[in-house]
């Protein structure tokens, strides 16, 4: 087992930046078929800063969600571990969020009521309860469909019914798998542009994933690409965009051009690309 990760604070960009989340020498392996042993993730490290949006990238079958659900505490690592705010992640918890691609919203609760779920498992008062679900109501536009059922909403509506449900209760991290997938490119659009919204308001640590290079690109700090059978970290890259973003920086020479190295990482036969270790920035 590797030394523990602790907490620490630490300087980047000029300012002190706290570390959120410790992600240290991870191997994660699963038993299929003939007792045959297949591994997800090899030696994964990496930091997530307090605030920051790391986008973990790469394509199907990487282990990109096996990742978050190691993070979540869903299943446990053959090796290294994971801490948030130094400590050790064992099981899940309210300390972290979870939206997924499959929306997970209660159908017998309205928008209201799925929003304050949490809030209900943290035993907070109900007049609380109320006013903070309203909070984040009104921060994604969706106040006049408070007592709707989700059968009611649209597929973008729902999403965003799923991520306030997971802020609301205010968990440490914030972890989103794929959350956009489902829906249209129009709506998934929207949907980013939401999401930035919602971080540039919160400044909620996230920890995202996706196979889109552009929604990658337009969202994140940084980003972290897997390789696959076994994921590995392949490179660490800043996306040094201004913010705050919106869809129309997809339109500049310096988008494009992000877009364009990620696409070449990801299609760089391994042989010939080096492992990259956080702080080497490669593109």
């Amino acid at each position: 087992m590797p030394a523990p990760l602790r907490s620490r604070t630490y300087k980047g960009d000029g300012c002190a930046m706290t570390e959120k989340l410790a992600v240290n020498g991870l191997d994660t392996s699963y038993i299929i078929k003939k007792n045959q042993k297949f591994t997800a993730l090899s030696n994964i490290s990496f930091t997530v800063s307090e605030g920051e949006f790391v986008t973990i990238l790469g394509p199907s079958g990487c282990g990109k969600s096996t990742l978050l659900d190691v993070i979540a505490g869903l299943l446990k690592p053959e090796k290294g571990e994971v801490r948030i705010n130094g400590k050790e992640v064992g099981k899940p918890s309210l300390e972290v969020g979870f939206v997924m691609q499959s929306y997970a919203l209660f159908p017998w609760r309205t928008v209201r009521k799925n929003i304050e779920y949490g809030l209900e498992l943290k035993k907070v008062p109900k007049k609380d309860r109320r006013e903070i679900a309203e909070k984040y109501l009104s921060l994604v536009n969706l106040g006049d469909f408070a007592d709707r059922y989700p059968y009611e909403l649209s597929g973008g509506m729902k999403q965003r019914v799923a991520i306030v449900r997971a802020l609301a209760y205010n968990p440490n991290i914030l972890l989103m798998d794929e959350p956009f997938a489902a829906v249209d490119a129009q709506t998934r659009e929207g949907l980013q542009d939401e999401l930035l919204n919602i971080w540039e308001q919160t400044k909620k640590t996230i920890v995202f994933v996706t196979h889109s290079i552009e929604e990658a690109v337009i969202l994140s700090d940084r980003v972290i690409v897997l390789t696959e059978n076994p994921g590995t970290i392949k490179a660490i890259k800043n996306i040094e965009l201004v913010r705050p973003r919106n869809s129309d920086i997809r339109g500049t020479i310096v988008f494009r051009d992000y877009v364009q190295q990620f696409w070449k990482l990801l299609h760089k036969r391994s042989e010939d690309e080096d492992v990259l270790s956080e702080g080497d920035y490669k593109i």
